[in-house]
C-alpha cells in the first residue's frame, strides 16, 4: 500500500471514530464501540473508546522497536534477586529451583535479618524481600509487587478491622465515652489499646495529664484511668514485675472489671471474645474488639439481646445494620501510635565505635516503627571509662558494662545498675564469677588481679595467661571455669596459678564447696575477690530510670530473637558484642541497690565459706 493510500485510510478511520464513539453526536444513532446485536468484538474490541494514530514506520521507529524488544528480552533472561536469612535458605533454593524449570531465573541471597533486607533491596544489591505487613512502612522506597494471604482470611478484605461496641443505653456520642467502664482486649494490644486509645486522644476524649518526674508509661495509664471510671486492661502494664504491680495498685479501677480483678492475662474477659463478655456480662459500657470476632459473638450468643448494642463512629448505630455497612467499606487506615506527652528527653545510649554506632542507630529506627518511646539516641563516646565519664555529666544516660567496668563506674561516678544480661531463658541460671586466691597471695581487691595468671580446670592448660585490668580475659566467657569451690582449690595447690575463678549461682542453689575429702584443702587458707549489665546515674529521677529500662526491656522483647525483624543480639555483620553480648538471650531488670546487694550477697558467701570450713575441719 502506498503512503498516500495508508493517509488516506488513517484518516478515514480516526474521522469515523470521532463521530460515532460513545458520547460523540453520531453514537446516539449508530455505536462503533461496544457489542453488537448481542455479539461482542466485531471491527473493534468492545473495550476501545476510541482510535489512535500510531507513529509513521521510519527507519528510527523500526530501530527504537527493535531495541525496545531485545531490552524485554535481555529483562527476561535476568537473574531475579531475591534476599532470604539463613534459616530460609532451603526453602528458598527449592523455589529457585520451581522457578527455573518454567524459564525464570531466580537466586537467592542470604541476609542477616529482615531489615538487612529491606537495607540490601534499598541499595539495589537485591530485588525483592517477603516483608510481614506491620513493617512495610519501614522505608518509602519499598513497594508490593504481591501479596501472600493468611488462608484463615484468604476471603476478608482485610486481617481484622477494630471496632468499638458500645451500650445503647448510656453511650449515643463519642463524648459519652468518659466516665463509663471500659472492656479491652489487653493493655498494649492494637484492637483493645493502642488503637482506641489513639483515636480518642485525637478526638479529645482522652486528656492526659503531663507532668514532669512520670514515665511515659504511667502517663498513658494514668490518662486511661482518669477518662474511664472503671476498666478491664488485662496484661502485662510494664516490663519490671516490681514496677507492673505498683501501677496495678495505684491505678486499681483499671484492673476491677476483670473477672478476676486483678487484671491477669489468663481474666475469663482478656482478648476479642473476653472484651465482649466484660461488656455483655458484667455491665459494662465499651467493648474493643474486632468486627469478625464482634458479629460471631453476637451470632453464637442469643442471651445477649442484640438490640441494646451498636458499633460507634460519629455516633452510635444499631450493631448488625452497622457490622453491614462497616464490612463494605473495604478501605483501612492504619493507625499510628499515639504519644501521650512528649518526653522528657530522649534515653542516649554511649557507644564506643563507628560500627556499634551503626547497629544502635537501626535498633532507634526500629523501635520508633514500633511505636516504642521515648526515642532512643545514639551517641559517641571514644572508650567505656568516657562513656562512664558522659552518663556522670548527663551527658549521655546508659551503656554496657562488663563485672569489672561497674565496679569502677561504682566507686568512681556513683553509677547504678539498670538492666543485667542473661545468658539463658532460665533466670535462675544467673551466676556471678567469685575469684578465689591464696590466703597469702597480696591480693587484698580486684585491681590487684592485674598480671597475675588463672589457674583452669587442666592445670596445663594454655588458656592459663596473665590477667588485664578490666579482667577481660577472666570474664569474657572464654575461660574454663570451676564449679565448685573444691576444684578450685585443688587446682591453686597444685599449680603456681595466683587465682581460680569459680562460677557461683545466683539462686543460691547447691553445695557452697562440694566435697572437701583432702585435708590438705583447708579453705581456711584461701580467700575470694569478689568480681555484663547496664549502668545509670544514681540522681535519675525512678521515672527517668523507668523509661531507660522500659525501651530497653521493649527493644529485647521486639528484637531479642534469632528470627526477629532486626537482631539485637547476636554478631552483627561479622562484628561482636555490639551494645551487648552476642550470647545475650533476654535483659532483666534489676533493682536500683542491686550492686549493694551484690557485694552484700559475695560478703555473706564468704562467710558461708568460712562457716562450712569450720563444720568440715572439725570433723575430720
Amino acid at each position: 500500500m502506498s503512503t498516500d493510500r495508508k493517509s488516506q485510510v488513517r484518516q478515514v478511520l480516526l474521522g469515523v471514530s470521532e463521530v460515532f464513539k460513545g458520547g460523540a453526536p453520531g453514537s446516539e444513532t449508530f455505536k462503533l464501540f461496544g457489542s453488537y446485536q448481542g455479539k461482542s468484538d466485531l471491527l473493534f474490541k468492545n473495550t476501545a473508546v476510541g482510535l489512535k494514530a500510531l507513529s509513521e514506520d521510519t527507519p528510527d521507529e523500526r530501530k527504537m522497536k527493535r531495541d525496545y524488544f531485545s531490552k524485554l528480552n535481555e529483562l527476561h533472561s535476568c537473574e531475579v534477586r531475591v534476599c532470604a536469612l539463613e534459616g530460609e535458605m532451603a526453602d528458598c533454593e527449592a523455589m529457585v529451583k520451581v522457578m527455573n524449570e518454567v524459564g525464570q531465573q531466580f537466586v537467592c541471597v542470604s541476609a542477616r535479618d529482615r531489615l538487612d533486607c529491606v537495607q540490601r533491596v534499598v541499595r539495589g544489591q537485591v530485588d525483592m524481600t517477603p516483608l510481614p505487613g506491620s513493617y512495610l512502612s519501614v522505608n518509602s522506597n519499598l513497594r508490593i509487587i504481591a501479596s501472600a494471604r493468611d488462608p484463615k482470611f484468604s476471603q476478608e478484605d482485610y486481617r481484622y478491622k477494630a471496632v468499638v461496641v458500645v451500650r445503647r443505653s448510656t453511650v449515643s456520642r463519642l463524648v459519652d465515652l468518659r466516665g463509663k467502664k471500659s472492656c479491652h482486649t489487653g493493655y498494649g494490644r492494637t484492637t483493645g489499646w493502642r488503637i482506641p486509645v489513639a483515636l480518642l486522644k485525637r478526638a479529645g476524649v482522652i486528656s492526659p495529664l503531663c507532668t514532669l518526674h512520670k514515665s511515659e508509661m504511667e502517663h498513658e495509664i494514668e490518662a486511661v484511668a482518669t477518662t474511664f471510671n472503671r476498666a478491664c486492661a488485662p496484661g502485662e502494664w510494664a516490663t519490671s514485675a516490681a514496677v507492673d504491680q505498683a501501677l496495678k495498685d495505684r491505678f486499681g479501677a483499671m484492673c476491677s472489671l476483670c473477672k478476676g480483678g486483678t487484671c491477669d492475662s489468663n481474666d475469663d474477659y482478656a482478648g476479642y471474645e473476653g472484651a465482649l463478655r466484660c461488656l455483655t456480662q458484667n455491665d459494662g459500657d465499651i467493648a474493643f474488639s474486632k468486627i469478625n470476632v464482634v458479629q460471631q459473638f453476637f451470632t453464637d450468643n442469643r442471651a445477649a439481646d442484640v438490640n441494646d448494642y451498636g458499633l460507634i463512629e460519629a455516633k452510635v448505630q444499631k450493631l448488625f445494620w452497622a457490622l453491614s455497612q462497616a464490612k463494605r467499606k473495604a478501605r483501612m487506615n492504619i493507625v499510628e501510635a499515639e504519644r501521650m506527652c512528649i518526653a522528657e528527653k530522649t534515653v542516649r545510649f554511649c557507644v564506643t565505635s563507628e560500627e556499634e554506632s551503626k547497629k544502635c542507630n537501626d535498633l532507634s529506627a526500629m523501635l520508633k516503627l514500633r511505636g516504642i518511646s521515648p526515642d532512643l539516641e545514639c551517641v559517641l563516646g571514644k572508650d567505656t571509662n568516657n562513656c562512664v565519664r558522659m552518663i556522670s555529666q548527663d551527658l549521655a544516660d546508659v551503656v554496657t558494662l562488663n563485672d569489672a567496668q561497674r565496679f569502677r563506674a561504682n566507686q568512681e561516678y556513683n553509677l547504678i545498675d539498670l538492666l543485667a544480661e542473661h545468658y539463658s531463658f532460665n533466670e535462675n541460671n544467673l551466676q556471678y564469677l567469685v575469684a578465689v586466691i591464696k590466703k597469702d597471695s597480696g591480693i587484698t581487691k580486684s585491681s590487684d588481679l592485674t598480671g597475675k595468671t588463672t589457674c583452669h580446670i587442666a592445670h596445663n592448660s594454655s588458656l592459663s595467661g596473665f590477667i588485664d585490668y578490666s579482667l577481660t580475659n577472666c570474664l569474657s566467657g572464654t575461660s574454663d571455669f570451676f564449679h565448685t569451690y573444691a576444684e578450685a582449690f585443688s587446682c591453686l595447690v597444685g599449680s603456681n596459678k595466683d587465682v581460680a575463678f569459680v562460677k557461683h549461682s545466683v539462686s543460691g542453689d547447691g553445695d557452697i564447696t562440694g566435697e572437701i575429702t583432702n585435708a590438705y584443702l583447708n579453705p581456711e587458707n584461701f580467700r575470694l575477690v569478689c568480681a555484663q549489665g547496664v549502668v545509670t546515674r544514681q540522681t535519675d529521677s525512678s521515672a527517668r530510670q523507668e523509661d531507660m529500662r522500659h525501651v530497653l526491656l521493649k527493644a529485647a522483647y521486639y528484637f531479642g530473637k534469632s528470627d526477629s525483624f532486626f537482631k539485637l543480639f547476636f554478631d552483627y555483620y561479622s562484628e561482636h558484642d555490639l551494645l551487648f553480648r552476642d550470647d545475650t538471650r533476654k535483659l532483666v531488670p534489676v533493682a536500683h541497690d542491686n550492686y549493694q546487694n551484690f557485694l552484700t550477697e559475695m560478703w555473706q558467701h564468704a562467710c558461708n565459706l568460712y562457716d562450712h570450713h569450720l563444720k568440715v575441719h572439725g570433723t575430720q
